[in-house]
């Protein structure tokens, strides 16, 4: 995602289904159907809301053709999030309902839904889920970090997952 970021090129729909892993164990980002090529020079949609409600992010819901890097960031914590807790941030009947509450409530801490997540990995899925684009992480290489710190994995070095990363994984 990273390199997508970096060439200018918004997903607008990551969610777990759009999330594999390849028999080599890489992590492989699918269905770049809606993607947004965020380039000078590139011609904005009509401002049509596009991607998955459960996943969306507040600006995408608002404003889908003026959104950047950082819609995704906020995607991929609703995953985390799901991840973490088995269910979406936001839950409703009616897809409308569940947009509303992207742009306005806040979501219950995933470590208060799951008690076996660990504080500081529930705020930081809370950091990637801000309202405010600002108040997020503001790449992927920045998550990426704090990710890293957070399993102490130095990130200059090649990652060799250890089995303390898997059970605290794996607790999570």
């Amino acid at each position: 995602m990273i390199a997508a970021h970096e060439a200018g090129v918004i997903h607008r729909d990551l969610k777990p289904e759009n999330v594999c892993i390849a028999s080599d164990g890489r992590v492989v980002l699918m269905d770049f159907g809606i993607a947004h090529a965020a380039l000078a020079g590139k011609a904005q949609e009509d401002g049509a809301m596009v991607g998955t409600p459960a996943y969306m992010a507040p600006e995408q819901v608002i404003d889908a053709a003026n959104v950047d890097a950082r819609a995704d960031v906020y995607s991929l914590g609703c995953t985390l999030y799901e991840l973490l807790t088995g269910r979406p941030p936001f839950e409703g009947d009616l897809a409308a309902q569940v947009l509303s509450m992207h742009v306005a409530d806040t979501p219950v801490p995933p470590a208060q839904r799951n008690h076996r997540v660990p504080a500081e990995l529930s705020n930081l899925t809370l950091k990637m889920m801000a309202k405010r684009p600002a108040q997020r992480f503001q790449s992927m290489a920045e998550l990426v970090k704090a990710l890293e710190h957070f399993l102490g994995i130095d990130g200059a070095a090649l990652f060799s997952p250890r089995e303390e990363h898997a059970a605290l994984l794996e607790r999570s």
